[in-house]
């Protein structure tokens, strides 16, 4: 009798884990990285970058081996494993401009605070000039 009401007790704690929703998603995860050039997260190490004459030959050997691939598919998951593993199969990814999807900001400052600002906000904030603790406007 135990173990029935055990067995129960887990079938019904466990089948909402197999019963399919038909409800819309109620959450949204924003994931951006800053700093990162578009160039890179969709096509992997850069040639220019990473066979410049900068390294010394033993370092540009190892980044060689281990972010270089003959295709920008193949790059771009080895330089950003986790993005194109995870993220990629279960969210969704925009700017890609090799594809016309370009995803770009319209203030003038290229830095974090009015980016993320704009992000959120959806609209320029003129007075966010900087990345210094300030309330937006809207």
């Amino acid at each position: 009798m135990k173990k029935s009401i055990i067995l129960i007790v887990f079938l019904l704690s466990t089948a909402s884990l197999f019963a399919q929703s038909t409800d819309r998603a109620e959450n949204l995860i924003v994931i951006t990285i800053d700093g990162a050039r578009w160039n890179e997260v969709f096509g992997g190490a850069d040639s220019i970058i990473l066979f410049n004459d900068k390294f010394k030959k033993t370092e540009a050997a190892r980044l060689t081996r281990k972010f270089w691939a003959e295709t920008a598919v193949e790059r771009r998951q080895k330089l950003m494993p986790f993005l194109w593993s995870t993220i990629e199969k279960q969210g969704r990814i925009y700017g890609n401009r090799n594809y016309g999807n370009n995803v770009s900001v319209k203030n003038l400052t290229n830095i974090s605070k009015p980016g993320y600002s704009e992000i959120f906000t959806g609209t320029v904030d003129t007075a966010i000039k900087s990345n210094d603790l300030t309330e937006n406007q809207y």
